[in-house]
């Protein structure tokens, strides 16, 4: 009897998700001691304890650096035929180099793309020739980015190969450089097949675009090192109480014979706002010739913590270091960091070993994470900080504080992480894996990847998770995926690692498309409302761009065109190309018939018109619903993205931002949803037409991130309206102080009669201490009759 009693609760627990050992460790940290098997993390090492004092005592000398982005030649005749080369930008693409030259038209418009990838799939000679008048010793040559394999010459001497598009070579040039004009060429090798390489992959076919990354898309320069170079320093929040601060600084000794004894200086200042700058001194007594770490720990005065947007200010400081070696020689490190300590708990079930049920702990408080999946910005590897900004400022208005970047894209950029340390936006980093490449992946390219990227990375207070991949089953068995875990932890060590997310390997991050499954958009609040310890970090659906998008790749005789040409360029801006890639078919068809099934959930389609209001509702009605529920069910569900918040090419996709960086119908919804302090419903469906029980019974809460409402009076207003704008009932919920994080304040109940309406709206407005009220609503039995959306009473606005 007593193992019967403990079979069905063991079923109960695994039918809400709940299932596997309740442990005393976590998963990650089962896989951490089984399977990654970590060495030592710099902050592991113990520190000396160090205090700061008030002033600015840091010595600002800079090495010498010459930078070479600009103008290049291009050619792809040979390494010495220059007479007819094209002129392009590095940084950039090898592809928008040829487009600005006028040899290909433009990749983005139309059906170019697949004429640009074949330029993809021959080699490339880049040439930059430079006057250099340095020093001549410790001389480096360091590309940032170069997609992705390439071999490097300098004044006819090959002095570098490599291969991996985020970091490197980095080449001591001292020898074959010159002083007066040198001569520096890129061989750019043919793409390979992303699974045999390391870039970010979703512009290869499988995700909206087939335009490979190649070229040299990131900053090139030739540094005269000093003797001894700072390497990465490691800055991280011990304690946000004291605002205890660890560093770890790496000094590496770049000529032989350097002095590693000196004086180390820091000065820590407020880096975007008004404050006291405060300083350090500490003796290094270094081997000669022999690299050294200094270990320290020390208290901020007058300190202010970062927090995520919607819970604080994202307070920043810089941290400056120079270092005087006995020799009299001084170098120089600058970053940027916040205060704020990290720490990932366990739902409310406890630690278990079977799924990754993780909280994040930010300067001690327990928030939701409202989150979004990011994509790689663009293919052809414009990456300005213009338009990373324009994209983040997005995410920040739609009250987003958490992105995953997915392992279909690639370790981003130090503009993306700077802005999200403004904006207040955490970053769940994948490493550019997707369904276990990892294994076909060179793995000494990869590991190279994971040390150059994390040291790059580590000091962002917006950095809060590394992953594996994307969607692998993420087999113990992979030493190479072991190892990218054992070296993301030894080279940061105050961030977790998850092998995968989606899929077998990512048990507890749940991945769930309709677009492949078929199912209604209602399907994300029927299936998901009531279910717990199940984070989703993947759902939603594809919809059209604008109209005013369209016409931007697109002409107008198509745009006109009905029914649309399924071979055309608007069917081709699709994710699958509407099928012209081999891709398998969802429930309804490829792509362009897919888009018309969930449209005609609104209205009959009879023009682009149409499919664009219709995908972009279907996709808010995917999309918004399931953020407040998740919201509702915190702490047993601590974080939601859905898929995405933007694009790497303009087309019909999954984003509610376009690639133009346009806001489609669902921004605005998210954006409603993810208020800091609101009311609404918990939603288990949004029609009641097709259910057996036809009444209606919404439970009301309130959420309130912050405490908002403490010492507060405050009402909820619940209004329901029928088809022809009539109430057909309201209900006041009323009262006041705090509600906590959320609060059940009551149910609104409909009879099946009340609502018998297509379509029904339900009104939800929060008034705390009389003023203007915060207003969330949806839209119910809409798809019974097809366009009663559109069919209201005309309204008019008071004023």
């Amino acid at each position: 009897m007593v193992r019967l009693v403990v079979l069905v609760l063991c079923f109960a627990l695994l039918t809400t998700s709940m299932c596997g050992q309740v442990s005393a460790r976590s998963l990650a940290d089962r896989e951490k001691e089984l399977y990654l098997k970590p060495g030592p993390s710099p902050m592991d090492k113990k520190p000396d304890i160090i205090a700061l004092k008030e002033g600015d005592l840091v010595s600002r000398v800079q090495s010498k650096s010459i930078l070479l982005d600009g103008e290049w030649l291009l050619t792809d005749k040979g390494m010495d035929k220059w007479d007819n080369a094209y002129k392009v930008n590095v940084p950039g693409s090898i592809l928008h180099g040829l487009h600005q030259a006028g040899v290909i038209k433009d990749p983005y418009t139309g059906k170019n793309d697949f004429a640009a990838k074949a330029q993809t799939e021959k080699t490339w000679y880049l040439k930059k020739t430079f006057s250099y008048s340095g020093s001549k010793k410790n001389v480096e040559l360091y590309f940032h980015g170069v997609a992705d394999r390439c071999d490097v010459y300098l004044n006819g001497s090959r002095i570098a190969s490599h291969q991996g598009m985020f970091g490197g070579p980095r080449v001591d040039v001292t020898d074959s450089l010159k002083i007066g004009q040198n001569e520096l060429v890129v061989v750019l090798k043919p793409v390979l097949p992303w699974q045999q390489t390391v870039v970010f992959n979703c512009s290869y076919g499988w995700h909206y675009s087939i335009i490979p990354p190649m070229g040299i898309w990131n900053s090139v320069e030739i540094t005269d090192l000093p003797d001894v170079e700072f390497d990465s320093p490691f800055i991280a929040t011990y304690s946000y109480k004291k605002g205890t601060m660890d560093l770890s600084i790496d000094l590496r000794a770049v000529d032989k014979d350097a002095s590693m004894k000196g004086v180390l200086t820091g000065t820590i200042k407020p880096k975007n706002f008004q404050g006291k700058s405060f300083s350090f001194t500490y003796n290094v007594n270094g081997e000669k010739g022999k690299d050294a770490n200094v270990r320290l720990r020390f208290d901020m005065p007058e300190f202010k913590l970062w927090w995520p947007n919607g819970y604080g200010e994202q307070n920043l400081y810089t941290l400056e270091l120079s270092f005087k070696s006995d020799s009299g020689e001084v170098s120089y490190s600058k970053t940027s960091f916040g205060i704020r300590e990290l720490v990932l708990e366990p739902f409310p079930m406890g630690e278990t070993e079977s799924m990754y049920n993780r909280t994040v702990v930010i300067n001690g408080r327990k928030l939701f994470m409202k989150g979004a999946g990011w994509c790689t910005i663009d293919a052809l590897m414009r990456f300005t900080r213009e338009d990373y900004d324009r994209i983040l400022r997005r995410a920040k208005e739609q009250g987003l504080n958490f992105l995953r970047a997915w392992g279909g894209g690639m370790p981003e950029t130090d503009d993306f992480y700077d802005l999200c340390d403004e904006y207040g936006i955490t970053v769940y980093q994948e490493w550019p894996s997707c369904w276990d490449s990892h294994d076909t992946q060179p793995a000494n390219v990869f590991y190279e990847t994971v040390i150059l990227n994390t040291k790059r990375i580590r000091n962002h207070p917006s950095l809060i998770i590394y992953g594996g991949g994307n969607e692998g089953t993420g087999a113990f068995e992979s030493v190479t995926l072991n190892n990218i875990g054992k070296l993301t932890y030894e080279y940061d060590g105050t961030r977790t690692f998850y092998r995968q997310d989606g899929g077998p390997g990512g048990a507890g991050m749940g991945h769930d498309h309709i677009h492949w499954g078929g199912q209604s958009p209602e399907h994300y609040i029927t299936a998901y409302a009531n279910r717990l310890y199940l984070n989703l970090h993947e759902y939603g659906l594809d919809s059209m761009m604008n109209l005013e998008s369209i016409a931007r790749y697109a002409t107008k005789e198509e745009m006109e065109q009905w029914p649309l040409d399924p071979e055309g360029t608007i069917a081709h801006h699709t994710a699958t190309f509407n099928g012209n890639l081999g891709w398998s078919k969802s429930p309804y068809g490829h792509d362009m018939d897919t888009l018309m099934h969930y449209a005609s959930y609104f209205l009959n389609v009879k023009s682009l018109k149409d499919l664009v209001i219709g995908t972009q509702l279907a996709q808010t009605m995917a999309t918004y619903l399931p953020i407040q529920n998740a919201r509702i069910n915190f702490p047993n569900v601590t974080k939601i993205a859905y898929y995405k918040l933007n694009d790497v090419f303009p087309g019909a996709s999954w984003s509610t931002v376009d690639w133009y960086g346009v806001p489609k119908i669902a921004h605005y919804f998210v954006q409603d949803a993810n208020r800091t302090l609101m009311a609404t419903g918990h939603f288990d469906r949004y029609n009641t037409y097709d259910k057996q029980q036809k009444d209606f019974n919404l439970p009301i809460y309130i959420l309130d991130d912050n405490g908002d409402l403490k010492n507060s009076s405050w009402k909820v207003t619940v209004k329901a309206y029928d088809k022809f704008l009539n109430v057909v009932k309201i209900e006041e919920f009323a009262g006041s102080g705090g509600v906590g994080t959320n609060k059940h304040i009551g149910d609104f109940y409909l009879t099946e009669k009340q609502a018998d309406s297509s379509p029904l709206f339900i009104v939800i407005d929060l008034v705390k201490d009389g003023e203007e009220p915060i207003r969330s609503y949806t839209f119910m039995n809409f798809d019974r009759i097809k366009g009663s959306l559109f069919t209201l009473p005309r309204t008019t606005l008071e004023y």
